[in-house]
């Protein structure tokens, strides 16, 4: 049998704020790597955190223009 239960959603608004200042900690490693202040391997872990960074905003954007989900039953 199917069963359909509704999802519950942790986060219900996305604060646009944090992804800008999120991104000077990983701009900040990057140069510090790239400088000689830091071990290279930090600019390997710069970029996953970028990679990661980058998907998180793709996604926060995608679930703030999507279409709203159609409250009518078909039949």
């Amino acid at each position: 049998m199917n069963d359909v239960r509704p999802r519950h959603v942790i986060v219900k608004r996305v604060n646009f704020i944090w992804y800008p200042l999120t991104l000077l900690p990983i701009v900040a490693l990057f140069l510090g790597a790239a400088y000689g202040y830091v071990s290279p391997w930090f600019a390997l872990i710069g970029f996953f955190a970028f990679m990661f960074w980058l998907f998180s905003l793709l996604f926060a954007l995608y679930w703030l223009f999507r279409k709203p989900p159609n409250r009518e039953p078909r039949q």
